[in-house]
């Protein structure tokens, strides 16, 4: 017979097999796959048995097994035979079963899931619903020395499933990669569950190592460092080192844990999105002392950008197939119960250059997620100078730069900083926060050996040197936060002043804080704007106002406003309370309270002069300082008689008191201000805000008492001289 064969015994689940079949299958058991010469040999022998009167074999032999992928490259396999099964790569049942078929002619070009069998013939990879790393090389044996060997199978396995339409590629065990995996639109990768804990400090418990279980992408030695971002806008970027590489929408990694190492090895950036959309993130664990981020979501990508569509190391499908498409924008991301650590958590970032991805950031959602910090040397090392655990810089111009990022139910290390330079948001919303303490203790030690003043030694929520200056619909902060609100970048000039971490433009209608407990307590710090640390609320409109306001259900009570244009809002500042006392202290002193009925000021009455009193009570409730200095007068000119003859009818009276600062019983003496209006005395009288009588100068009556005493003495010196 003209093509002889080897194959593997395996035939595990076939059907039962006919004579001829069987009779085959027993002649050629002990053959091997190995060299041609022996093929031929046991084939030789095997012909009269076999063959049919047309010399070839039954057609029906069926699909054979081989064990090993070199079995299979190794044979002589004839025509007839169309289709395969592998029931291992290197070893038997080492992956699981896949099936090749073979090509009616050579493939152009020959793809890493192409295969030349020692006849010449060619075969390829069949697509599955279970197409596993494995089954193009990968070891999965968590051996370093593998880590090329792994990264090529990886890719292959990407690329393969790519070139079927898309779908799962899985993986199974502990993988060293020693470069950067690009996966591609449609595409995602599926392991078996993320490792429950992969720490060098933390792989143990009690002394009892965790058990080597789940999947896990670990990075192995330096890496290739390549350009990823146009963070810049002029080519003059930091090179990084991403362990995976979204470049297409609809993916997305599930149950895998990327790890890199706590070395001079470590990588930059675990996750990076380069500008994609629509993709799946559940059971991502990423840990490691990440440069650069665990997560960053790049958004200089996009056709508009030759710099990035045109990188010489992008994949031949990135260039033929997204190069004149891509303009995804950062949309519709979703990640689910992941974890992200490194030297930052999360990093959004366009730089200072408008943003490509032109769709903006749209529906992209963190929930159950963890964000932290941790304590070893090597992330501590990494940190950027502003310490951020999350950084959004995020800049594009017309749209809302956050249009619904939202971080769901997520636990936040407590001592975490927020970094904004959001060019624009619609809505960035915190909802559902918990710290997260296990890792703070660490983070506030390293920021007291920085010399991190005490108050701000927590989480910061900061802006960077540029300012969030458009829209703000909806900025919230719901949860368990510890953490202060900050601003201390320098300006340009050098200058330390408050950034407006708040939006300035026209449009800004809500940015909430809110929680339960005392882990919600915001400190508002804007440091440097006159040497000291302080408050500072800003209301960047000129007939803006500044509102304090109480939110029970959908009834909201204003407590008050400042505001600096009183023609617009009828005064500059307005302060209210609905019930209880208000009080003023200083050293622990109440100087000034108000308890609905009545202003006290207890040091001012403990405070005593001999004295005249010179405070007055206007009608409309001014203190006012009584005066008497002729600099204070004018149109000076005697009391007319008349008002004199008026006083003499003035009747003194005795009294109790109808006021509720009197005691009813007691006997005040004094005159009846109604009886000095009737008589003319108006000078003397003191009205209401109606007009109504209230009061009457005592003081005053003084001066026409003394004039009555004067024309009484000159009446007396005349009759005296008589």
């Amino acid at each position: 017979m003209g093509n002889e064969i080897a194959f593997g015994s395996r035939n595990e689940g076939k059907p039962a097999l006919d004579g001829t079949r069987r009779h085959l299958l027993f002649g050629v058991s002990a053959l091997t796959a190995g060299t041609a010469a022996a093929t031929h040999a046991g084939g030789a022998g095997l012909n009269p048995m076999i063959a049919g009167k047309d010399g070839n074999l039954p057609s029906g032999l069926g699909i054979l097994p081989f064990n090993t992928m070199a079995q299979f490259v190794a044979a002589f396999i004839p025509s007839i035979i169309a289709v395969v099964d592998l029931h291992g790569y290197y070893l038997d049942d080492d992956c699981d079963s896949f099936r090749m078929y073979r090509l009616p002619s050579p493939p152009s070009p020959v793809r890493a899931w192409h295969r030349q069998t020692a006849d010449g013939g060619w075969w390829s990879y069949a697509n599955a619903l279970n197409i596993d790393v494995r089954m193009f090389g990968a070891r999965g044996s968590a051996s370093p020395a593998d880590a090329a060997i792994n990264r090529a199978a990886i890719q292959n396995a990407i690329d393969f499933k790519y070139s079927k339409g898309g779908g799962d590629v899985h993986a199974a065990g502990f993988f060293f990669v020693d470069d950067t995996l690009y996966r591609p639109s449609s595409v995602r990768l599926r392991g078996t569950v993320r490792h429950n804990v992969l720490r060098k400090y933390g792989d143990t418990t009690a002394g009892v190592a965790h058990p080597l279980t789940g999947t896990v992408f670990h990075t192995s030695g330096p890496g290739t460092p390549r350009l990823w971002t146009d963070e810049s806008g002029d080519g003059t970027d930091v090179l990084l080192r991403p362990l995976i590489a979204e470049l297409g929408e609809n993916g997305g990694v599930i149950d895998i844990t990327l790890q890199t190492g706590r070395d001079a090895d470590s990588w930059d950036v675990g996750l990076l999105l380069c500008g994609v959309s629509r993709g799946f993130y559940s059971g991502l664990d990423v840990r490691g002392a990440w440069r650069k981020a665990a997560c960053r979501l790049d958004a200089t990508w996009g056709r508009s950008n030759p710099r990035m569509m045109t990188l010489a190391h992008l994949p031949a499908w990135f260039t033929s197939d997204y190069a004149t498409l891509y303009d995804y924008g950062l949309t519709n991301n979703l990640w689910d119960v992941c974890r992200f650590e490194g030297a930052c958590a999360l990093v959004v970032e366009s730089g200072p250059n408008a943003a490509y991805a032109a769709n903006g950031i749209s529906d992209t959602k963190f929930r159950a997620c963890e964000f932290y910090n941790d304590s070893s040397g090597e992330t501590l090392a990494y940190r950027e100078a502003d310490g951020a655990l999350i950084r959004l810089n995020y800049a594009i111009p017309g749209l809302g730069g956050a249009q619904g990022l939202s971080f769901e139910s997520c636990r936040f290390d407590c001592a975490s900083i927020w970094m904004f330079d959001i060019g624009s948001w619609s809505n960035l919303d915190v909802a559902g926060g918990r710290n997260f303490a296990e890792t703070s203790a660490a983070w506030l030690s390293y920021q007291t050996s920085q010399g991190v003043p005490k108050a701000q030694r927590r989480g910061r929520i900061r802006t960077s040197a540029q300012t969030t200056p458009h829209r703000g619909d909806l900025l919230r902060f719901e949860g368990e936060f510890f953490c202060n609100i900050s601003a201390d970048i320098p300006d340009d000039t050098g200058d330390v002043l408050p950034r407006a971490w708040i939006p300035r433009g026209d449009k800004g209608r809500r940015i909430s804080f809110q929680g339960p407990g005392y882990h919600n307590g915001f400190d508002f710090l804007s440091d440097g704007e006159t040497g000291m640390s302080g408050l500072t609320l800003r209301s960047w409109r000129a007939d803006g106002r500044i509102s304090l306001q109480n939110m029970v259900g959908d009834a909201i009570t204003t407590w008050g406003w400042m505001a600096d244009n009183e023609t617009v809002w009828g005064t500059a500042y307005d302060q209210r309370w609905g019930e209880g006392t208000v009080t003023f202290q200083r050293s622990n002193v109440t100087f000034l309270s108000y308890d609905g009925g009545s202003l006290a000021s207890p040091p001012v009455y403990a405070g005593t002069t001999a004295n005249a009193a010179n405070v007055m009570v206007d009608s409309d409730g001014r203190l006012r300082r009584s005066t008497s200095a002729l600099k204070y007068k004018t149109d000076v000119r005697p009391i007319p008689d008349e008002m004199l003859d008026a006083m003499l009818l003035l009747d003194g009276k005795l009294y109790k008191s109808l006021c509720e600062g009197d005691d009813p019983e007691t006997d005040h003496m004094g005159s009846i201000a109604d009886q000095a209006a009737a008589l003319g005395l108006e000078p003397l009288v003191i009205r209401g805000p109606g007009g109504a009588v209230e009061g009457f100068k005592y003081e005053r009556a003084f001066s026409a008492l003394l004039e009555i005493v004067k024309r009484l003495d000159r009446q007396v010196r005349a009759l005296e001289e008589r």
